[in-house]
């Protein structure tokens, strides 16, 4: 195998209307009653994720809860999306409903506002209420939930720090938090994450539950069997890209 690795991908954002200018591909729908369908299967593709499976890779839907019908880049900008409930339930959140049922092994979480779901208007990524209350428990996912890349302004614009945006994220219910390009502040998070556990606001038993999904998920993929990527085998498919 060239990489072993969980895909940032696919996006499963149902649009409803037609945006320019972001920076994922969406499930383009001319009725909402298709979305279920087309979350499965795109634009006429075959099952992205049955398909990565196969490939040794973990896919991971995004942006959940759906994030189709925003004009906001979030890496820029706050964005908030007024939708009610309803709508959410029978638009938004109907491709990854249909993929859950399907096995999918990841669901990335966006940082867009909702506040049909979470009347404190936090962003999806921090906020417990979507996280756990709604996709863990609601929904019934038991994968691995993962955060989109925490240093966009979406989500740190409502926070002191990017460990304090981090660790928000952990406690919200997110097993693994995306700190891309943000290597340097790898103390910061790790110092604020365990201030959390320290008072109570991170219980280790959630902890425990991550871990233990984050390494259920690598054994299905064969991580302990072949941990290590041939760097020979890896630079073709990295350069095909």
């Amino acid at each position: 195998h060239g990489a072993h690795q969980p895909l940032h991908a696919p996006a499963r954002d149902a649009e409803k209307a037609q945006r320019a200018g972001l920076e994922h591909q969406t499930v383009q729908l001319d009725r909402p009653r298709l979305v279920g369908h087309a979350g499965l299967v795109g634009r006429g593709e075959p099952r992205e994720h049955r398909g990565m499976a196969a490939a040794g890779m973990a896919a991971a839907g995004k942006h959940f809860p759906g994030r189709g019908d925003s004009a906001v880049d979030v890496h820029h900008d706050v964005d908030v999306n007024r939708a009610g409930r309803q709508r959410l339930w029978d638009l938004e959140l109907a491709p990854f409903r249909a993929l859950i049922a399907e096995g999918l092994p990841c669901v990335m979480i966006g940082h867009s506002i909702y506040p049909a779901l979470d009347p404190s208007e936090r962003p999806a990524s921090v906020s417990r209420p979507i996280v756990t209350d709604l996709l863990r428990n609601e929904m019934g996912f038991t994968g691995v939930i993962t955060t989109d890349a925490m240093g966009m302004k979406g989500v740190m614009a409502l926070f002191k720090s990017y460990g304090e945006a981090c660790a928000e994220a952990l406690a919200a219910g997110n097993d693994l938090i995306l700190s891309k390009c943000d290597a340097t502040k790898r103390d910061e998070v790790i110092t604020c994450c365990l201030g959390y556990v320290k008072e109570g606001r991170i219980r280790e038993s959630e902890l425990d539950a991550h871990v233990r999904r984050i390494l259920s998920m690598k054994w299905d993929y064969g991580l302990f069997v072949a941990p290590f990527v041939d760097p020979d085998n890896a630079i073709a498919p990295i350069r095909s890209g």
